[in-house]
Protein backbone atom coordinates (compact mmCIF):
# COMPACT_ATOMS: atom_id res chain seq x y z
CA UNK A 1 0.00 0.00 0.00
CA UNK A 2 1.18 3.57 -1.26
CA UNK A 3 1.97 5.60 2.10
CA UNK A 4 0.46 8.75 2.36
CA UNK A 5 2.64 11.78 0.88
CA UNK A 6 1.69 13.76 4.35
CA UNK A 7 0.89 11.08 6.83
CA UNK A 8 -0.45 12.34 10.26
CA UNK A 9 2.35 11.68 12.43
CA UNK A 10 1.99 12.38 16.24
CA UNK A 11 5.02 12.39 19.16
CA UNK A 12 4.71 12.16 22.78
CA UNK A 13 5.44 15.47 23.76
CA UNK A 14 2.46 16.48 21.03
CA UNK A 15 -0.14 15.41 23.91
CA UNK A 16 -0.84 17.32 26.06
CA UNK A 17 -3.38 16.21 29.38
CA UNK A 18 -5.09 18.80 31.52
CA UNK A 19 -6.33 18.09 34.90
CA UNK A 20 -8.43 19.88 36.84
CA UNK A 21 -9.51 23.66 36.67
CA UNK A 22 -6.66 23.73 34.04
CA UNK A 23 -8.81 21.62 31.25
CA UNK A 24 -11.80 24.28 32.50
CA UNK A 25 -9.76 26.89 31.59
CA UNK A 26 -7.90 25.73 28.50
CA UNK A 27 -11.21 24.77 26.80
CA UNK A 28 -14.23 26.86 28.43
CA UNK A 29 -16.78 26.20 25.78
CA UNK A 30 -17.24 22.63 26.65
CA UNK A 31 -18.09 23.55 30.34
CA UNK A 32 -19.88 27.25 29.72
CA UNK A 33 -22.38 26.40 26.55
CA UNK A 34 -25.33 29.00 28.34
CA UNK A 35 -23.03 32.08 28.47
CA UNK A 36 -21.45 31.24 24.46
CA UNK A 37 -25.39 30.80 23.45
CA UNK A 38 -26.39 33.96 25.28
CA UNK A 39 -22.85 36.26 24.81
CA UNK A 40 -22.88 36.72 28.15
CA UNK A 41 -21.61 35.49 32.21
CA UNK A 42 -24.95 35.90 33.44
CA UNK A 43 -25.31 32.20 33.83
CA UNK A 44 -22.39 32.09 35.84
CA UNK A 45 -23.69 34.02 38.59
CA UNK A 46 -26.73 31.79 39.12
CA UNK A 47 -24.41 28.65 39.11
CA UNK A 48 -22.83 30.52 42.06
CA UNK A 49 -26.13 30.45 43.70
CA UNK A 50 -27.00 26.72 43.76
CA UNK A 51 -26.21 26.14 47.25
CA UNK A 52 -28.65 28.94 48.38
CA UNK A 53 -31.52 27.20 46.05
CA UNK A 54 -30.52 24.15 47.61
CA UNK A 55 -31.03 25.66 51.59
CA UNK A 56 -34.17 27.40 49.84
CA UNK A 57 -35.69 24.06 49.70
CA UNK A 58 -35.29 22.99 53.21
CA UNK A 59 -36.81 26.68 55.07
CA UNK A 60 -32.77 27.86 55.07
CA UNK A 61 -32.62 30.82 52.69
CA UNK A 62 -35.20 33.05 52.08
CA UNK A 63 -33.13 35.87 50.36
CA UNK A 64 -30.18 36.28 47.88
CA UNK A 65 -28.80 40.05 47.37
CA UNK A 66 -26.45 40.12 44.11
CA UNK A 67 -24.31 43.20 43.72
CA UNK A 68 -22.71 43.51 40.04
CA UNK A 69 -19.78 45.62 39.98
CA UNK A 70 -17.71 46.72 37.60
CA UNK A 71 -15.19 43.89 38.18
CA UNK A 72 -16.77 41.82 40.47
CA UNK A 73 -19.55 39.96 41.70
CA UNK A 74 -20.65 39.93 45.15
CA UNK A 75 -23.82 37.32 46.60
CA UNK A 76 -25.61 37.33 49.79
CA UNK A 77 -28.05 35.49 51.44
CA UNK A 78 -29.07 34.24 54.49
CA UNK A 79 -28.20 30.87 54.72
CA UNK A 80 -24.97 29.32 56.35
CA UNK A 81 -22.32 26.44 54.18
CA UNK A 82 -21.69 23.16 55.96
CA UNK A 83 -17.92 23.95 57.98
CA UNK A 84 -18.23 20.45 59.17
CA UNK A 85 -15.31 17.92 58.15
CA UNK A 86 -15.35 16.17 54.78
CA UNK A 87 -14.23 12.77 53.02
CA UNK A 88 -11.50 15.09 51.88
CA UNK A 89 -8.35 15.57 54.02
CA UNK A 90 -8.52 18.82 56.08
CA UNK A 91 -11.07 20.33 53.86
CA UNK A 92 -14.83 21.02 55.11
CA UNK A 93 -17.64 20.07 53.21
CA UNK A 94 -17.84 23.87 52.28
CA UNK A 95 -14.71 23.98 50.73
CA UNK A 96 -15.05 21.12 48.56
CA UNK A 97 -17.96 22.41 46.91
CA UNK A 98 -15.12 25.06 45.57
CA UNK A 99 -12.35 22.94 45.18
CA UNK A 100 -13.75 18.90 44.18
CA UNK A 101 -15.05 18.59 41.18
CA UNK A 102 -18.35 16.95 41.10
CA UNK A 103 -18.88 17.96 44.92
CA UNK A 104 -21.26 20.26 44.22
CA UNK A 105 -23.98 17.91 42.88
CA UNK A 106 -22.68 15.07 45.01
CA UNK A 107 -23.34 16.55 47.91
CA UNK A 108 -26.82 18.47 47.31
CA UNK A 109 -29.23 17.57 49.47
CA UNK A 110 -32.26 18.10 46.63
CA UNK A 111 -31.57 16.17 43.54
CA UNK A 112 -33.75 18.28 41.76
CA UNK A 113 -31.33 21.10 42.30
CA UNK A 114 -28.71 19.51 41.11
CA UNK A 115 -30.51 18.82 38.31
CA UNK A 116 -31.60 21.82 37.12
CA UNK A 117 -29.60 24.42 38.80
CA UNK A 118 -26.33 22.56 39.16
CA UNK A 119 -25.67 22.76 35.48
CA UNK A 120 -21.37 22.93 36.06
CA UNK A 121 -21.11 23.56 39.74
CA UNK A 122 -19.21 25.76 42.14
CA UNK A 123 -16.24 24.15 41.16
CA UNK A 124 -16.56 24.72 37.59
CA UNK A 125 -16.96 28.85 38.30
CA UNK A 126 -14.82 29.05 40.72
CA UNK A 127 -12.08 27.53 38.06
CA UNK A 128 -12.40 30.37 35.59
CA UNK A 129 -12.21 32.97 38.24
CA UNK A 130 -9.13 35.54 39.06
CA UNK A 131 -9.95 35.01 42.84
CA UNK A 132 -12.32 33.92 44.87
CA UNK A 133 -13.61 34.62 48.46
CA UNK A 134 -15.70 32.81 50.64
CA UNK A 135 -17.06 33.84 54.07
CA UNK A 136 -19.72 32.02 55.65
CA UNK A 137 -21.25 31.15 59.39
CA UNK A 138 -23.08 28.33 60.05
CA UNK A 139 -23.77 26.01 63.48
CA UNK A 140 -21.98 28.80 65.52
CA UNK A 141 -18.87 28.50 62.97
CA UNK A 142 -17.68 31.04 61.00
CA UNK A 143 -15.04 30.18 57.67
CA UNK A 144 -13.63 32.71 55.95
CA UNK A 145 -11.41 31.56 52.63
CA UNK A 146 -9.65 32.85 49.82
CA UNK A 147 -9.60 30.19 46.70
CA UNK A 148 -7.15 30.45 43.75
CA UNK A 149 -9.11 28.00 41.10
CA UNK A 150 -8.82 24.18 42.81
CA UNK A 151 -6.19 25.71 46.11
CA UNK A 152 -7.02 27.04 48.47
CA UNK A 153 -4.69 30.06 49.88
CA UNK A 154 -5.94 30.95 53.00
CA UNK A 155 -8.54 29.62 55.80
CA UNK A 156 -9.68 30.78 59.05
CA UNK A 157 -12.62 28.79 60.96
CA UNK A 158 -13.33 30.29 64.21
CA UNK A 159 -16.48 30.61 66.42
CA UNK A 160 -19.40 32.57 66.08
CA UNK A 161 -22.54 33.80 67.29
CA UNK A 162 -23.44 35.73 64.23
CA UNK A 163 -26.62 34.46 62.56
CA UNK A 164 -26.28 32.02 59.48
CA UNK A 165 -25.46 33.97 55.91
CA UNK A 166 -22.87 32.97 53.16
CA UNK A 167 -21.23 35.69 51.31
CA UNK A 168 -19.34 34.66 47.79
CA UNK A 169 -17.57 37.54 46.34
CA UNK A 170 -15.17 36.61 43.13
CA UNK A 171 -13.92 38.14 39.65
CA UNK A 172 -14.23 36.13 36.61
CA UNK A 173 -11.33 35.81 34.65
CA UNK A 174 -11.91 38.11 31.63
CA UNK A 175 -8.60 36.40 29.69
CA UNK A 176 -10.59 33.15 29.23
CA UNK A 177 -14.09 35.80 28.27
CA UNK A 178 -12.70 38.44 26.08
CA UNK A 179 -15.78 39.41 24.81
CA UNK A 180 -18.62 38.52 27.32
CA UNK A 181 -20.17 40.54 30.23
CA UNK A 182 -22.48 40.22 33.33
CA UNK A 183 -25.35 43.00 33.37
CA UNK A 184 -28.46 43.57 35.29
CA UNK A 185 -31.21 43.70 32.67
CA UNK A 186 -30.16 40.35 31.41
CA UNK A 187 -29.61 38.67 34.68
CA UNK A 188 -33.22 39.64 35.84
CA UNK A 189 -34.49 37.74 32.75
CA UNK A 190 -32.72 34.99 34.04
CA UNK A 191 -33.71 35.16 37.41
CA UNK A 192 -37.59 35.70 35.88
CA UNK A 193 -37.28 32.15 34.05
CA UNK A 194 -36.69 30.27 37.11
CA UNK A 195 -38.62 27.53 37.77
CA UNK A 196 -42.12 28.24 39.64
CA UNK A 197 -40.53 26.32 43.09
CA UNK A 198 -38.74 29.08 43.43
CA UNK A 199 -41.25 32.03 43.32
CA UNK A 200 -41.09 32.24 46.56
CA UNK A 201 -37.36 33.28 47.25
CA UNK A 202 -36.68 36.67 47.10
CA UNK A 203 -33.71 37.53 44.42
CA UNK A 204 -32.78 40.87 44.18
CA UNK A 205 -29.95 42.83 41.80
CA UNK A 206 -27.75 45.84 42.28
Amino acid sequence: MKEHPNPLKFRADDIQAFDGSQAIRMRPQLYFEECYQLKSLNPLILEMCCHAFDEFFDNHCTKIAIQLNRESIDINYDAGMNLHPSTQPSKTIAECLFTVLYACSNLKKHLAVGQQHCKVGIYTVNAITEWCKLTTISNGQKGQFEFQQESIIHRKLTTSSEIEQTRIHFKIDQAIFPNFKYDTEGLQTLVNALPKDLASLRISIN
